[in-house]
Formats: structure tokens, C-alpha cells, sequence
């Protein structure tokens, strides 16, 4: 099973995705805890928000949605 943990400020772009993941029933882990996202976004060179995690590999949001589309 995957471990998909979605980092959000609560952006417009943010709340797509929860609702995209909540539409096609894909359990994921909400961090909205910026304390806890940005050091992780600056590690993994991240500039914008939301970005996710999928089995520990970082994704930004355009190659997550591009995941989520290949997912099947």
C-alpha cells in the first residue's frame, strides 16, 4: 500500500489536491504544520506549495498530478 502524506499551506492549489485525492478515495496523511513542511521543502529544493510525499520519494505538485493521472 502506498504512503502518500500531502504537505499543505491551504493554498487554492493545496485544497485541489486534497479534494482530487478525496474524490478518487486515495488515503494520505494531511501536514499542514509548517514547522514540519518547509525545512522538508527546503532540503528537497521545493518552491511552492503543496508538494507530496509517495512512499518517501518528494514530488512537486505538477509531477504528482501526472502520478495521480498514471496511477490507473
Amino acid at each position: 500500500m502506498e504512503e502518500i502524506i500531502l504537505y499543505s499551506s491551504a493554498c487554492p492549489k493545496c485544497i485541489m489536491i486534497e479534494k482530487i485525492l478525496n474524490e478518487k478515495k486515495i488515503e494520505f496523511t494531511l501536514v499542514d504544520d509548517e514547522d514540519i513542511y518547509l525545512p522538508l521543502a527546503e532540503q528537497n529544493h521545493i518552491d511552492s506549495m503543496p508538494f507530496v510525499s509517495v512512499n518517501g520519494e518528494i514530488m512537486d505538485v505538477n509531477k504528482f498530478q501526472d502520478y495521480i493521472k498514471n496511477r490507473g
